[in-house]
């Protein structure tokens, strides 16, 4: 083999220990190791110095920001996201408050449509007005089971207050 590539493999067995010597590391907690290499070129990773190796080369490790500071941006962060939350419900109980203010609404223009064509039907005076009036009301009893909740709640709310 050639000197060029038997360069290129021991700089790729250093370069992968190395790799290997940060993972150790932050794995086992070390602070630091050392790096050496034997009489046959071999790299090596170890804890403790090796004896008897003057080429050895001390490693040192710090550790990234402190845990307090860590649990601190956490906490921070699971603050924030509770209050989002919060946001979001109200918004969310806000809108469908809205939505049955608008349902009750149109539940009340199709009470007074209703009331209305009951007028027109008991009060016909030819065919073609009662006719009218009762195809009206299939229609809006059609619309109103759409309301079947509202309805509901209506008439229970309407029951206790006359009990």
């Amino acid at each position: 083999m050639s000197q060029t590539v038997q360069m290129g493999r021991s700089i790729r067995k250093t370069i992968l220990l190395f790799g290997i010597l940060i993972c150790a590391f932050v794995l086992m907690g070390q602070k630091s190791a050392y790096i050496w290499t034997d009489e046959k070129g071999v790299p090596h990773i170890g804890d403790q110095k090796p004896q008897g190796s003057e080429n050895a080369q001390e490693m040192k490790y710090e550790p990234s920001p402190q845990k307090d500071e860590a649990e601190k941006d956490d906490s921070f962060y699971k603050s924030q996201q509770k209050e989002k939350a919060k946001e979001i419900e109200e918004f969310e109980k806000s809108q469908k408050q809205a939505e049955v203010e608008q349902k009750k609404e149109e539940y009340e223009k199709l009470k007074a449509e209703e009331e209305r064509f009951l007028r027109l039907r008991d009060g016909a005076v030819n065919p073609f007005a009662y006719n009218y009036a009762i195809q009206q009301l299939n229609e809006i009893e059609k619309q109103k089971s759409k309301f079947q909740d509202l309805d509901g709640s209506e008439q229970n709310t309407q029951g206790k207050s006359e009990q």
